[in-house]
């Protein structure tokens, strides 16, 4: 089944085993992706109902999501999307300020020849290190098979959801230990570490893959870096019409849901589409502006180095929500 525009393109198509419809080309996301009678899912709710229906307990992960914005909606969110903009605020000239050495650190082996796994060797340690100091925890202490920033997944058991909020509980235990008792305080570090970890590593890996794809034989001197990632870790988000609604011609009933396939900004062929990688209006990401100053870091740092970029094995992560690499193997040559 299809959903046809005014003009009768093909806007959306229904996907009966996700129950949703899935909005994949460029002009179509963003009309959905900023339209006011969509809404995140009510995760808050969701995961209530899961404490009611199995007798667990998800007040870690309902702390969470209560104060990401990405999930609210209405009052809620402007007042968690103001929360998160301040703790960002109060960061920022450190973030920025150690920037410089972060990446050295990390991407300071490709100054030698070899053999590089990346995403262990590299960018996993460079993003761990990276949100620790936004949100000023010295030891954010999740490893790569963590399970916090899938809590999104529709499809994830409770036995993954019993371990996640295991997870949630030791971090927000140690952003207490720390010294930070007010609980709103906790709440939106939570929410930064969780929406940012996994999304940033691979936006920051597949950009980075494509830009040495692109590169392979030439000197990292001669690499070029784009402004704008040319790939985000984020394949989608979705949303459910909180009223009926139509948009670009397609006609939602209250409580459908729709996928907005993000990764259609950077196949648009429109390089300033990709943008909307971080949304847009309402909904825009907060940790834009120091994830882009990320992206420029790497790439100020690695046209530095003296040697060549060789062939590069790139190997996808099995996950339904972030686009991550299980492993970017790369060459280093003279």
């Amino acid at each position: 089944m299809t959903g046809n525009g005014s003009n009768g393109t093909e806007v959306a198509t229904w996907d009966a085993k996700l129950g949703a419809w899935i909005v994949d080309e460029a002009g179509a996301c963003k009309a959905f992706l900023g339209h006011a009678s969509l809404s995140p899912p009510p995760y808050v709710e969701l995961y209530g109902a899961l404490e009611q229906r199995f007798g667990l307990d998800f007040s870690n992960l309902r702390l969470a999501f209560g104060h990401i914005p990405l999930c609210l909606h209405g009052a809620s969110h402007a007042a968690a999307r103001k929360a998160i903009a301040g703790q960002l605020a109060r960061r920022r000239s450190t973030v920025l300020g150690t920037m410089t050495g972060r990446v050295e650190r990390h991407f300071g082996n490709l100054a030698e020849t070899g053999t590089v796994e990346l995403m262990a060797a590299s960018i996993e340690p460079f993003v761990a290190d990276f949100m620790a100091a936004l949100i000023d925890i010295e030891d954010a202490g999740f490893d790569a098979d963590s399970l916090i920033s899938r809590i999104f997944s529709r499809g994830m058991g409770i036995a993954k959801r019993k371990r996640a909020e295991a997870e949630v509980a030791a971090l927000r235990a140690r952003i207490e230990a720390s010294g930070v008792s007010d609980q709103a305080d906790v709440g939106q570090k939570l929410a930064m570490m969780i929406l940012g970890r996994d999304a940033l590593t691979g936006t920051i890996a597949y950009s980075l893959r494509d830009v040495l794809v692109a590169g392979q034989g030439r000197p990292f001197a001669e690499l070029v870096f784009p402004d704008l990632p040319s790939a985000t870790g984020v394949p989608y988000i979705e949303r459910m019409a909180h009223e009926a609604a139509t948009i670009d011609g397609l006609t939602l009933a209250p409580g459908e849901r729709v996928r907005i396939m993000l990764r259609a900004f950077g196949q648009s062929g429109d390089p300033r589409d990709r943008a909307q990688f971080f949304g847009t209006g309402a909904h825009t990401c907060l940790g834009r502006p120091v994830a882009l100053e990320a992206w420029a870091a790497i790439g100020a740092f690695l046209v530095s180095l003296p040697t060549t970029v060789g062939p590069l094995l790139c190997r996808a992560r099995n996950d339904d929500i972030f686009a991550i690499p299980a492993s970017l193997e790369l060459e280093v040559c003279p």
